[in-house]
């Protein structure tokens, strides 16, 4: 009971810290890219960049949260 609700809640704050993150770091992006190019198209995948970083936020700690204590990470 205690290690689902511990991955659950990684999950969730996972996907909460992910998606501000991504925010912030699309919002860096775009500003750069319309500063060093005037109207570039490639700015429009940026809108998926929060949902994205989000997912993987949420999946890095629900892993981390899985692993027993005192083992390490394997790359």
């Amino acid at each position: 009971m205690k290690k689902a609700l511990l991955v659950t809640l990684s999950i969730v704050l996972g996907l909460i810290g992910g998606f501000i993150g991504g925010v912030i770091l699309t919002e860096i992006l775009a500003i750069i890219g319309i500063f060093l190019f005037e109207s570039p198209e490639w700015l429009r995948f940026l809108k998926y960049g929060p949902i994205v970083t989000g997912v993987i936020a949420a999946a890095l700690l629900a892993r981390k949260a899985l692993l027993p204590k005192g083992t390490k990470q394997q790359p």
